[in-house]
């Protein structure tokens, strides 16, 4: 699988987690989101699926940490303005905002 489609499989992954919460009408937060995929890969029988979950949960962590750093950072007056826990730029390896 190349790059381009390990990140549309890891988006739908992340989507279909993001469905189940909705569905499931409970809360729809950071910590509900990550149980979500952990739960989806412990259940997961294909291999190559199950990993593709952890690095969604991977990627989903990566960007609440690097949210959280930032707004860390926005509070002590670094910079002003709201952000979305998706609009980083310096967490990672990529481009990739989740």
């Amino acid at each position: 699988m190349n790059r381009s489609d390990d990140d549309k499989l890891i988006d739908k992954l992340i989507g279909e987690a993001v469905m189940t919460l909705l569905e499931s009408e409970g809360p729809v937060n950071s910590r509900a989101l990550t149980d979500e995929l952990r739960r989806m890969a412990a259940q997961e029988q294909n291999l190559m699926r199950r990993e593709s979950i952890l690095r969604a949960t991977r990627e989903v962590k990566q960007s609440i940490d690097a949210y959280r750093h930032q707004t860390a950072r926005d509070a002590a007056g670094q910079q002003n303005g709201p952000r979305s826990v998706f609009d980083h730029h310096s967490a990672g390896s990529g481009s990739r905002k989740h």
